[in-house]
């Protein structure tokens, strides 16, 4: 059975970036930043665990809004906040989930 890696990435509230990018849509993300990228250098990991199967999102979004994990140190996951499965990075949008790219570069 082969396991698969979940990781979940917030804007911290002390984060300088917090107040222009956290809680906020994929446009206004893209349209703030010029990019459409997301800096790793804006989030930090609040969790990670390795599961047996392919998890839902929605699944994932119920769960850590609803009945959060003993140890978890991250808010409720809302908009702008990322979900990482294996190596592929989803984004919390308004509506539905985004497939995103991370980018290494700083912010200029």
């Amino acid at each position: 059975m082969a396991s698969h890696n979940l990781t979940i990435w917030q804007i911290p509230a002390d984060c300088p970036f917090f107040r222009e990018f956290g809680f906020t849509s994929w446009q206004q993300t893209i349209k703030a930043s010029g990019r459409e990228t997301v800096p790793r250098e804006r989030y930090r990991m609040v969790w990670s665990e390795t599961l047996d199967a392919w998890p839902d999102l929605d699944v994932i979004y119920e769960r850590f809004n609803l009945e959060h994990p003993d140890h978890y140190a991250g808010r409720s996951l809302s908009i702008s906040d990322l979900v990482e499965i294996d190596d592929e990075l989803y984004f919390c949008d308004e509506y539905r989930w985004r497939r995103v790219y991370w980018t290494e570069e700083a912010e200029s």
